[in-house]
């Protein structure tokens, strides 16, 4: 044994016999941890069920109103699908805040009825035109040879072509 060492290999500590009771100081400090325990303890549970509640109060959703939930989620969803990305974010906060999904898909329409076009046609997809011009430039291209030739033969040309979000090289015939 090391000096200063008690039995216990708390450096320090004094060992009492086993007929003498702690000191003051840490029975209250048993007390307090004991108390704190408790509290920490009926926090995890939760409060007290009054014995005249019935268990399972809160009622389960039934099949047919899990279905309508499911087909409000579903309408809601293809709705949101076809708004734009801000209008997008408009609809994820109000979801955050707790909204159903029969109150976003009601919200979702309004969005989309606003953003309707005049003449009542429908939307084109973000980013394109409603009705592009047809390519005028160079309508023979169809392989990735071709827009090499182009290349080659006329590259003002072939810088339009590029330029134009209408063509798309991956979707060249690879010859």
């Amino acid at each position: 044994m090391v000096v200063g060492e008690g039995v216990g290999g708390d450096p320090g500590a004094e060992q009492q016999p086993a007929g003498e009771e702690p000191p003051a100081w840490f029975r209250a400090y048993v007390e307090q941890t004991d108390k704190r325990f408790e509290g920490l303890a009926s926090k995890l549970r939760g409060p007290a069920a009054s014995p005249t509640a019935e268990p399972g109060a809160t009622p389960a959703p039934q099949g047919q109103d899990v279905s309508s939930i499911v087909a409000a989620a579903m309408q809601y969803g293809e709705l949101r699908s076809g708004l734009s990305e801000s209008a997008r974010g408009k609809l994820d906060s109000l979801q955050q805040q707790g909204l159903s999904y029969a109150q976003l898909t009601a919200v979702a329409e309004a969005l989309r009825t606003v953003r309707a076009p005049a003449n009542g046609g429908p939307q084109p997809p973000p980013g394109r035109a409603a009705n592009a011009a047809p390519n005028s430039i160079a309508p023979g291209i169809r392989t990735v040879s071709e827009l090499r030739a182009l290349r080659g033969k006329n590259p003002d040309a072939y810088q339009a072509w590029i330029a134009d979000p209408a063509n798309d090289i991956g979707k060249l015939l690879n010859r």
